[in-house]
């Protein structure tokens, strides 16, 4: 059977500004404490509480270039990541600290991101393509589960119409990996998620239908943050 196979980035980044007067700054006595105040900040989506912590001359360098710099830049960027992710924000999402790692003045740190609705069944629509509409059964995400779903078939005399079938889960590992099947048209999915760096995942999504590459670009664009440090 042929295979496709597309890896990615998901990189962490953000993009509509926000007029809003700044808050007076509040100094954090070390690098620890700048993070724990910074992550309980992005958990509670409190724009004036993250944006409490950085100066006028603040610069961030997110992946692939991307980069902010000064206090308006930056406070342009977090207006984005606290609203609801129903409005491209990230407001929900909970980031837990794994390990950490004192080099001089410098602290590495690991963390872990989570939130419910990265595996609520309705959002496969919004990034598998051909997809439209999901109707889980009572187990909801869980192996063995059983979704209807609306999908449009694509035919070069009819043009589209909309197509009901039905999608198994298969196997999920929390956080790491989840399969699926399609019946009709048969299709096997895999997506493999691991953390290459604290403000990247790699993600990679392996289907024997359909382009694996189109679905990993909607899933990047779907689920953006804003939590670089």
């Amino acid at each position: 059977m042929k295979r496709k196979l597309f890896v990615c980035a998901l990189a962490i980044a953000a993009v509509t500004a926000q007029d809003k007067k700044f808050p007076e700054l509040k100094r954090q006595p070390n690098a620890a404490a700048v993070v724990k105040e910074h992550l309980a900040a992005i958990n509670a989506c409190d724009w004036n509480r993250l944006m409490a912590q950085y100066p006028a001359d603040v610069e961030i360098f997110y992946p692939d270039g991307v980069h902010a710099k000064g206090r308006a830049a930056v406070g342009e960027k977090f207006a984005q990541a606290v609203k609801p992710f129903s409005q491209g924000g990230v407001c929900g999402l909970k980031f837990t600290v794994e390990a950490t790692q004192v080099v001089g003045d410098t602290l590495n740190m690991q963390w872990r991101a989570e939130a419910p609705f990265l595996a609520e069944p309705y959002h496969l629509a919004d990034w598998w393509p051909g997809i439209t509409g999901v109707e889980p059964d009572r187990r909801a995400f869980a192996p063995g589960a059983r979704w209807k779903v609306l999908a449009t078939k694509r035919n070069i005399f009819a043009g589209p119409r909309p197509t009901e079938t039905m999608l198994l889960i298969r196997e999920i590992d929390p956080y790491e990996r989840w399969s699926w099947h399609v019946l009709r048209p048969q299709t096997d999915v895999e997506i493999r998620l691991r953390s290459v760096s604290e403000a990247r995942t790699a993600v990679t999504v392996t289907t024997s239908r359909g382009s694996a590459s189109r679905a990993v670009k909607r899933l990047y664009d779907l689920v953006q943050t804003a939590a670089t440090l």
